[in-house]
């Protein structure tokens, strides 16, 4: 579909990137968290109650069709349908369709449960198949052990979420932390960030993102107001539109982003502030960062954990490496990845840390940040290896700037790190 942005400001870099964008047909980029909102007491308490119903069996049998279709539960179906019946009564939601269709895809994807079909064989996240049962994973019973802080709990939790965004937590850390940038708010997430992690032809990189975010802001609020309803009344739903995953609906993408703020403002990590008069301005922050509210914002909440930017420039002093253009710097093993304060120290280590260019770094975060394991490739080249032996090359000097000498203390510390 063809907009016309420039109109609003003649020349604006994000505005030709947004209209390139719309015209691609999967504008709307990754899936992610279906529409139901959820939180983090709700999925606890959840996993409680589906722990409760499968007793010492290892399966909760679910139902396999709409209510609407039909109406009783089979009798293999009682436990589920009690189950459903006990959670409603706590949260005043979730009924067996909603869990069904929205809340357990969802926490399949984050990986706190499995979902088997109707012969117990295994359902990957992302497949289209008929679910029969769900169990508790590994990662699940994690959130619900007596011996984890609730600390450790929101660890679990924000790296559950970054396993479902496909690495979003890990990029924008990354675009707060090593960007200098302060906040995002729902337009720059909506149009551009989710560019990062696309295969779509709008993809874009993190440097390419920071500009973006730059020019965007050169627009009033005025403007970025108009620029939202003439969006709005002109990416409507179609009904010659294929598949609905391609559907121009503004108002469905931004509900897209407030779905994903509405889950990242519980991690560990992030922060939302409110625009008092109009939504689509909300922004989340890094938290340990200062926050200067402006006229018009309210904070939501107030939590603080120490961040230290300190590892990071720890990095460019060990391998005497000056900051270049084009060039990111990378965790080898993701600090998303970490389940405790602990854990987070570790990985948040100059150590675990390279800097690499942005086209490495985008095939990275493309393969979800699996290239965890690092190589030496004599004399001063490395390699960075997923568990399926997929791997990216580190060019000393080309994509990859480091003091060669460093090379086995890095290698070193990734081996304990991967333990």
């Amino acid at each position: 579909m063809k907009v016309d942005l420039e109109k609003f400001a003649p020349g604006n870099v994000s505005l030709k990137y947004l209209e390139k964008r719309i015209a691609d047909p999967n504008y709307r980029g990754d899936v992610s968290s279906q529409h139901n909102r959820w939180t983090f007491d709700d999925l606890i308490l959840i996993l409680v109650k589906m722990k409760k119903y499968k007793g010492d069996r290892d399966f909760l049998k679910i139902r396999t069709t709409d209510k609407s279709k039909r109406a009783q539960n089979t009798q293999d179906e009682f436990d589920f349908a009690m189950f459903c019946e006990e959670v409603k009564k706590a949260l005043d939601k979730g009924t067996q369709d909603a869990m069904r269709k929205n809340y357990f895809p969802d926490w399949h994807r984050c990986g706190w449960i499995e979902r088997y079909d109707k012969n117990n064989n295994s359902i990957a996240p992302y497949e289209k198949a008929q679910v029969s049962y769900v169990k508790i994973s590994d990662e699940g019973s994690k959130l619900l052990s007596e011996t984890s802080t609730r600390t450790d709990k929101y660890f679990i939790f924000s790296k559950g979420l970054d396993k479902m965004y496909l690495g979003i937590i890990g990029i924008l850390i990354d675009l707060f932390r090593n960007h200098e940038i302060q906040y995002i708010d729902i337009h720059e997430f909506t149009f551009f960030v989710t560019g990062i992690s696309s295969k779509g032809s709008y993809k874009v990189s993190r440097n390419e993102v920071v500009d973006l975010i730059k020019s965007w802001r050169l627009l009033t609020s005025l403007q970025r107001k108009e620029i939202d309803s003439y969006l709005s009344k002109t990416l409507v739903p179609s009904e010659k539109a294929i598949d609905k995953t391609y559907q121009r609906d503004f108002h469905n993408w931004i509900n897209k982003t407030q779905q994903t703020f509405s889950l990242l403002k519980q991690t560990i990590y992030f922060e939302e502030v409110n625009h008092i008069k109009f939504s689509h301005f909300n922004r989340i922050y890094y938290l340990g960062s200062e926050i200067k509210l402006e006229e018009g914002f309210g904070r939501t909440e107030n939590k603080k954990l120490n961040r230290s930017l300190q590892q990071k420039h720890d990095y460019f002093a060990e391998h005497s490496v000056e900051k270049k253009i084009g060039f990111e710097l990378h965790h080898i093993v993701a600090l998303a990845w970490a389940e405790s304060q602990h854990d987070f120290k570790m990985l948040d280590d100059w150590r675990n840390m390279i800097y690499i260019d942005g086209y490495s770094h985008a095939q990275i975060t493309q393969n979800n940040n699996l290239n965890t394991k690092l190589k030496s490739i004599p004399p001063s080249d490395l390699e960075l290896i997923d568990y399926n032996s997929n791997s990216v090359l580190i060019k000393f000097l080309k994509n990859g700037l480091y003091d060669v000498k460093k090379i086995p203390t890095m290698l070193e510390y990734n081996k304990e790190l991967r333990k």
